[in-house]
């Protein structure tokens, strides 16, 4: 029997509204690193959380290498980077309208 302990990241302000200027439609929301003791070459993005209006979206993005090298995944996806890493941040597109925004509630990667 093996056991594994998962670290949630809980920071920000939680409120529930999308502070970014009023003629803007989009904002970038990004993790801070995860150091893991292991170099990886695999992540699955194994939750995405939010609200979603329609006419708007959360696109997300997973680095290995402290955000040098990015690759775009959808819940349930696997990302193979060509090089192993150790320094794990994601980073997600909020895209709304004038008159929507997507909320991201958190995201898990395993």
């Amino acid at each position: 029997c093996s056991s594994k302990t998962n670290e949630i990241q809980r920071f920000g302000s939680g409120a529930i509204y999308d502070s970014k200027f009023i003629s803007t439609t989009s904002s970038v929301v990004t993790s801070k690193a995860k150091i893991t003791t292991r170099a990886l070459t695999e992540i699955t993005i194994s939750a995405l959380v939010g609200y979603i209006p329609t006419k708007t979206s959360i696109d997300l993005a997973v680095s290995n290498d402290g955000g040098n090298t990015w690759k775009s995944g959808v819940f349930g996806q696997k990302l193979t980077f060509q090089s192993p890493g150790s320094s794990i941040v994601w980073k997600a597109y909020l895209n709304g309208t004038f008159t929507r925004t997507p909320v991201l509630d958190f995201v898990s990667l395993s």
